[in-house]
């Protein structure tokens, strides 16, 4: 959702994977800001936190996005761009961090 070219969003899910995986949750609310190169073309700068629960580890995390942003309707966008998540996980070994070069979306 769009407020003045700010955005609060919130992504989440749930999976079930084979044994020994299990099952999966995350929640990810993120904050955004549009910087506007044309009337349909942006920078969309977003930021934001996420919480993973699986059986054997939980992550808490940061994301941080800078995405090329396409608005052929005012509700709907098209996106590319690079992505970095940063996540901290209750057992040390599988801290990782994820860089995406590009991410793609709508």
């Amino acid at each position: 959702m769009f407020i003045r070219r700010f955005s609060i969003g919130l992504a989440g899910g749930v999976a079930t994977a084979p044994a020994p995986r299990g099952e999966i949750g995350i929640i990810a609310p993120r904050v955004g800001y549009l910087i506007g190169l044309t009337p349909t073309v942006g920078l969309w700068l977003r930021a934001g936190g996420f919480y993973a629960v699986t059986p054997n580890v939980n992550y808490a995390g940061l994301t941080a996005e800078a995405l090329f942003a396409w608005f052929p309707y005012d509700i709907f966008a098209f996106h590319f761009g690079p992505t970095l998540d940063l996540a901290f996980a209750d057992d040390p070994n599988p801290d990782y961090v994820s860089i995406g070069i590009p991410e793609v979306g709508m």
